[in-house]
């Protein structure tokens, strides 16, 4: 992001994430807020419902947003 000249308030990731989507980084900063509340519940609950939902959406959304993130930031 300080490559772009973006800068931020604070280095929240909520706020990244809204930075990042702003700047056209990332075409879907609800999913980055979701990998983070995930990541966030995983850290402090195992329930295997719960790990199963999650990890359903690392393949089905995540992976392909971090792909996203990744290609963008190879065209800068």
């Amino acid at each position: 992001m300080k490559y772009l000249g973006v800068t931020l308030e604070n280095s929240f990731p909520r706020t990244i994430y809204k930075k990042a989507y702003v700047n056209n980084l990332i075409s879907d900063d609800k999913v980055w807020i979701s990998l983070l509340e995930d990541k966030n519940s995983t850290s402090h609950v195992y329930n295997k419902n719960l790990a199963n939902e999650i990890a359903s959406r690392i393949v089905n959304e995540y992976v392909d947003a971090i792909g996203e993130l990744i290609d963008n930031l190879g065209k800068l």
